[in-house]
């Protein structure tokens, strides 16, 4: 191998991934809105390089739990969220509402080649950017409709596009509301393009999931179902997590027989719904002791603290030789209380970090010190000199 095909063959291992494996603990997570408690003692753990779908009777449970895990809903957060051992931060994480909004002039390439010069990281060159683009778009299938403008394609492909550009940003946590709503036939392809993404570019999704219009064959394509019991007094909670294969078991273990030819997460979200009344079975919050009490339950909650545990025990990486704010947050082991700002869904506002979840080991939480303002203005600053960048090469693109 010559040089040149060596530093080329260099040049694409460097740019092939983007961001860093995350793994993302919730430790008796609950929120509340007005002293209305909206979720309760939710523990979950997802790993890197999966995609989690978020079942529940109502879609308003599994979006506030979206959101909660995200940082991003409005009221009172309480409760132990960790990213890799460390605090969760807004800022770190990605956030695709069910009807994102993009400018339908431009093409489905124009588009993702701005979003690269914004989100990559400034050491990479132009052409390494604009090869990143290319390489999502055939990761998620959007070669087809590449140079087609975003106001003249098809719903299943504008969805394909805004996960698109939330793999070109350097954050692994990615939290998608509803992506296959509305697209029939055509959810499971993408299903299988989100999955694929997950494991090429090291991110962990999380996607709120409408049971009654998912199959069974689609809902197999994730790597684990989190299902919900809501509408209860105190808050939605889990009632079962784990993969697909594991719930028909796990329903009939819990007493519930299961129709031939059922699909099964439908099946236990319309019995919650339901309340359990119809031919018999569990009521809810039956359902939260059975899933308490079961094997499955103890057994992840093992696991999940183990990982936890050596997370938060690995030594601190050391801090970029620029001194820029790019570094992690600081480890705290300290039981930690979290509280949600009154954010929109602008996932992209690093300003918003400590507003978003402020952590302290009391109540009410601190938020922000002055290394905080210094950090927020400096990336103000950034974000200034990168739009400048922008204006520089747009001719280059259009």
């Amino acid at each position: 191998m010559s040089f040149d095909e060596a530093h080329e063959e260099e040049k694409k291992e460097r740019t092939l991934v983007l961001a860093e494996e995350t793994w993302l603990h919730a430790r008796q997570v609950g929120h509340a809105v007005n002293g209305k408690a909206l979720l309760k003692g939710i523990d979950a753990e997802f790993a890197p390089k999966t995609m989690t779908a978020i079942l529940s009777p109502s879609a308003a449970a599994g979006k506030t739990l979206l959101k909660t895990l995200s940082g991003r809903a409005p009221g009172e957060t309480r409760g132990e969220v960790f990213a890799s051992g460390r605090r969760l931060r807004k800022s770190k994480t990605s956030y695709v509402p069910e009807d994102d909004v993009h400018y339908e002039r431009l093409t489905v390439k124009q588009m993702l080649s701005y979003s690269a010069l914004l989100r990559c990281p400034k050491a990479w060159t132009h052409d390494d950017k604009m090869d990143k683009v290319d390489e999502i778009i055939q990761l998620l299938g959007l070669g087809r409709v590449a140079e087609e403008r975003l106001g003249q394609i098809d719903l299943a492909d504008r969805k394909r596009a805004s996960a698109a550009v939330e793999f070109l940003s350097t954050h692994s946590l990615l939290f998608m509301d509803r992506p296959m709503h509305g697209l029939g036939e055509n959810a499971a392809a993408l299903a299988f393009h989100l999955s694929t993404g997950a494991k090429v570019e090291r991110r962990t999704i999380l996607a709120t999931v409408d049971a009654a219009e998912s199959s069974w064959q689609l809902l197999t394509s994730f790597d684990k179902l989190l299902v919900l019991s809501d509408d209860l007094p105190d808050g939605a909670t889990v009632v079962f997590q784990g993969p697909p294969a594991q719930l028909p078991d796990y329903l009939q273990r819990g007493g519930t027989t299961l129709p031939l030819h059922e699909n099964p997460a439908e099946f236990f979200v319309h019995r919650l719904k339901e309340g359990g009344g119809v031919a018999g079975g569990p009521t809810p919050d039956e359902w939260i002791d059975i899933w308490h009490a079961s094997d499955l339950k103890l057994s992840q909650q093992q696991v999940a603290e183990h990982n936890l545990n050596k997370l938060l025990n690995e030594p601190e990486p050391p801090p970029p030789a620029d001194g820029s704010p790019s570094s992690p947050p600081p480890r705290d082991t300290a039981s930690l209380e979290i509280t949600g700002g009154q954010d929109s869904d602008d996932d992209d506002d690093d300003g918003d970090e400590v507003s978003a979840l402020a952590v302290s080991s009391t109540w009410p939480p601190i938020c922000g010190t002055p290394d905080d303002a210094k950090m927020k203005k400096k990336q103000q600053q950034q974000r200034v000199r990168s739009a400048k960048d922008i204006v520089k090469n747009l001719q280059t693109l259009v």
